[in-house]
């Protein structure tokens, strides 16, 4: 959902340049996914608000590329002055409501609210700061903010001041930096609406950016089939030589260790494995992506959370586990272990089951080992963390495969 300001703070010659913006960016949109039905397809659409809210295309009412473009046309005119006020409250709102009430069920979704002053008469402005909670921690929907250019902003001619605007954009954004952006200039507007786009479905840092799509298809062209897989990252990799690998899918039922990655193997795929902290990052979003309620302990192949895995024999570090706990070799030892009684005894066993490991759950061996890795979902704290158990528990196992 695409959220403009046309209040006459914006000189007519800016609102110009921002409507000519948005034709290029629904392009770009339908270059990366098509707009339409389809389930690899996106929907759009565009509110313009001031002191009043238009909607100049709704949800679920233009559902093709032509279409969609035919009403920027037809509805959104650069000479359309909506007001003094910038009823961002109500604008906030109405998106809202379309995408619940006209969006697909069970779709990601997105606002994108291009202003360039906080809400205005500014009694209103707390109530957009409660829309904008209630966008993110009840409906899990990710706000993207530009803020365009305005000279006027915090001067007497001014309707807010700059502190005003910064405020209300530290909710909006729920307090993420990168879902800012910033033009300096109008001319800029066109490029940063598409560069947010690609962001949207391309960037695979560590923040995972905005968290709105599942990157069906990605700029490297991975794709995953039709038996379950979903792409993930562009960051994981097979190695030797390097081949993409951000195909994952999780399997639901109690399995040890060896029978899941037998299970992966049937598919042509391993039991997870991460090259890097950015593949690392990318999995563990992807686990939080599910909205588990409960914990939840997913099997992967490292022996070692330290990047020591038994499954690909191609990749660095590559150990044919599972590893007793006990090994002389250090790449099999983890701070998991430090409070344990596996001193240098040859056996690896520790027999005292008062005498367990630094984990205190259940779960975990308070004997002999061997010992495989999960990934631990804490559905407290929504955060995944390698953790060490015994190789007959888990629940769930993460496959994992290279791209088709």
């Amino acid at each position: 959902m695409m959220i403009l300001d046309f209040s006459s703070s914006i000189a007519i010659e800016d609102m110009l340049q921002l409507v000519q913006s948005i034709v290029p960016m629904v392009t770009r949109l339908n270059e990366i996914t098509g707009i339409g039905t389809d389930n690899s397809q996106s929907q759009i659409g565009i509110i313009q608000y001031g002191i009043q809210v238009v909607t100049s295309v709704r949800i679920g009412e233009q559902t093709t590329y032509q279409e969609v473009v035919d009403a920027v046309n037809m509805n959104i005119d650069y000479r359309f002055d909506l007001g003094t006020n910038t009823r961002t409250d109500l604008a906030l709102l109405e998106g809202l409501q379309q995408l619940f009430n006209s969006g697909r069920v069970g779709r990601k979704k997105a606002i994108i609210i291009c202003t360039d002053g906080a809400t205005f008469p500014g009694q209103y402005s707390q109530t957009t700061k409660l829309y904008a909670q209630y966008a993110s921690d009840v409906y899990k929907i990710p706000i993207i903010v530009h803020k365009l250019p305005n000279l006027f902003l915090g001067t007497p001619e001014g309707s807010t001041s700059s502190a005003q605007m910064e405020e209300e954009i530290y909710f909006l954004s729920n307090m993420t930096t990168s879902r800012v952006y910033r033009p300096t200039d109008f001319s800029q507007v066109t490029n940063i609406l598409t560069k947010t786009l690609e962001d949207i479905f391309f960037r695979t840092d560590s923040n995972r950016q905005l968290g709105v799509t599942d990157c069906v298809i990605p700029p490297t062209g991975c794709v995953c089939g039709n038996d379950g897989y979903e792409f993930v990252s562009d960051n994981c990799y097979r190695c030797d030589p390097p081949r993409p690998a951000g195909c994952f899918k999780i399997h639901y039922g109690s399995y040890s260790w060896e029978y899941a990655e037998l299970i992966c193997q049937s598919e042509g795929a391993h039991l997870a494995s991460w090259n890097d902290d950015n593949c690392l990052d990318d999995i563990k979003s992807y686990i939080g992506s599910k909205g588990y309620v409960d914990n939840q302990y997913f099997w992967t192949c490292a022996s070692d959370p330290a990047y020591f895995f038994s499954c690909d024999p191609t990749c660095l570090g590559y150990v044919p586990g599972p590893v007793e706990v006990g090994s002389s070799s250090s790449a099999f030892s983890s701070s998991d272990d430090s409070s344990s009684s596996d001193d240098s005894s040859s056996s690896g066993c520790n027999t005292d089951s008062s005498s367990s490991s630094s984990d205190s759950s259940s779960e975990e061996s308070d004997g002999c080992g061997p010992f495989c890795y999960t990934l631990k979902y804490d559905a407290a704290s929504l955060l995944t963390s390698p953790q060490r158990k015994k190789c007959s528990y888990a629940k769930m196992f993460i496959c994992q495969r290279e791209c088709l």
